[in-house]
């Protein structure tokens, strides 16, 4: 059997948690123990998920710009989410999900700016609204130890 990555780092912050702090006997030790443990199972669940949650957030929010373009009365960023929609997909690479991820956040934050100016827009500023929780919601983690 060969192990995941997401249980090799759940392992890790098991024998952390359950070995190594024990024997610890400084504080300033066993708090370092116990945020390495944490941050080695927010590595696991970040990496299970992240390109899932990333092409799901990439398409939620070039949904949302498709259905902008009718509504944005300033050309230049019009032009702006038509390209966005129209652009090649990025790979399937975590680096590469990230890269078209912050172009397109950028372009929301223009969005925003120019729809929160419009009174016609204001269902479509919810729905920036609604997007943003949810790309929140998408980040969570759950810091359970696993079984």
């Amino acid at each position: 059997m060969v192990p995941s990555i997401a249980q090799v780092l759940n392992g890790l912050a098991r024998t952390l948690l359950m070995d190594v702090m024990p024997q610890t006997s400084q504080a300033y030790l066993t708090q370092t123990v116990q945020l390495d443990a944490m941050l080695a199972m927010m590595c696991a669940q970040e990496f299970d998920r992240a390109a899932a949650r990333l092409a799901d957030e990439n398409a939620a929010l070039l949904a949302l710009f498709s259905d902008a373009e009718a509504i944005v009365a300033d050309e230049p960023l019009r032009a702006a989410l038509r390209a966005a929609g129209t652009a090649a997909p990025s790979g399937l690479l975590v680096s590469e999900l990230q890269e078209r991820n912050r172009g397109l956040r950028g372009l929301l934050v223009r969005l925003h700016a120019h729809v929160e100016a419009l009174p016609e827009a204001s269902a479509l500023n919810e729905r920036i609204w609604a997007e943003l929780v949810a790309s929140t919601r998408r980040r969570q983690l759950d810091l359970e130890m696993p079984s």
